[in-house]
């Protein structure tokens, strides 16, 4: 397995955002600080301020165009096969899953539109953005979005439902990063940075890679115990390492959630079993 390179993987994933301080990387043709609200301040030369909105508008058209491609091996060499765009039920399913609607995910399951298995446009799953919603950030969501379901009891409940409704535990997440994503599919680096912000996690670190995480990586990330039980439930596979050759144990034991750490022992007892749990 490919790994980054040593600076990179002393960052490694972690849960605030180098973008948010610094903006896009160097060479990018826009640069300045992206901001929460969905705006983008740019400094031009004679070092005005111009306000930029409607990124989620032009991504939308982009992807609507664009022949998104999987992601091969990350040296960028091998077969990489077109991904088509997100149906209107598939982009509702994921907007149930953010607004921890745990009714209407069950409607759109129990419709038979979805195959819960599709990826979103630039590479992650729906159990993949059930996981990532562990109780931290939903708690972080309620302050900050008036009509979220507020009478939610974790989103574990939504990663049970879609793993009893046949959601891979094991699928990887195929976004890497949005420097990465934007220049594979030719897309707008800011449009695709703030669609991961809003329409996956921002409490993520924007300038490493993702590549190959699990919803097992996504839960540990969002100190879930209950969501990552969920899914030891289903068997998910605790081996399996993301691009920086991190396990899902390496996020856990890195939490300073007393939830986390209680956890720890459970979860190696998991690990050193798993060859029997799936027999």
């Amino acid at each position: 397995m490919t790994r980054l390179t040593k600076s990179c993987a002393e960052v490694g994933p972690k849960r605030r955002n180098f973008f948010h301080q610094y903006g896009p990387p160097p060479g990018n043709t826009t640069s300045g600080l992206p901001l929460k609200s969905g705006f983008f301040w740019a400094t031009t030369a004679s070092g005005m301020l111009i306000l930029l909105s409607q990124f989620y508008h032009q991504l939308g058209v982009q992807l609507k165009t664009a022949a998104c491609k999987r992601i091969g091996d990350s040296s960028g060499s091998g077969t990489r096969s077109p991904l088509r765009s997100n149906s209107p039920a598939e982009l509702e399913l994921f907007k149930a899953i953010r607004m921890n609607d745990l009714k209407k995910v069950k409607d759109i399951i129990n419709s038979k539109e979805v195959d819960l298995n599709t990826r979103h446009s630039l590479g992650w799953t729906f159990l993949q953005s059930a996981a990532v919603r562990g109780k931290v950030y939903l708690h972080l969501l309620l302050k900050k979005v008036s009509n979220l379901n507020s009478t939610f009891q974790g989103a574990h409940e939504i990663v049970q439902v879609l793993l009893e409704a046949g959601a891979d535990p094991d699928a990887i997440d195929e976004f890497s990063n949005a420097a990465q994503i934007s220049f594979e599919k030719k897309l707008n680096y800011v449009a695709v940075f703030m669609l991961r912000e809003e329409e996956f996690a921002d409490f993520l670190s924007g300038n490493v890679s993702f590549l190959g995480s699990t919803a097992l990586h996504y839960a540990a990330l969002a100190d879930s115990p209950e969501t990552i039980r969920v899914l030891m439930a289903h068997h998910a596979n605790p081996n399996l390492e993301n691009e920086f050759g991190h396990k899902a144990f390496d996020y856990i034991k890195d939490s300073q959630d007393p939830a986390m750490v209680q956890l720890i022992p459970e979860f190696t007892k998991y690990a050193m079993e798993y060859e029997d749990y799936i027999k």
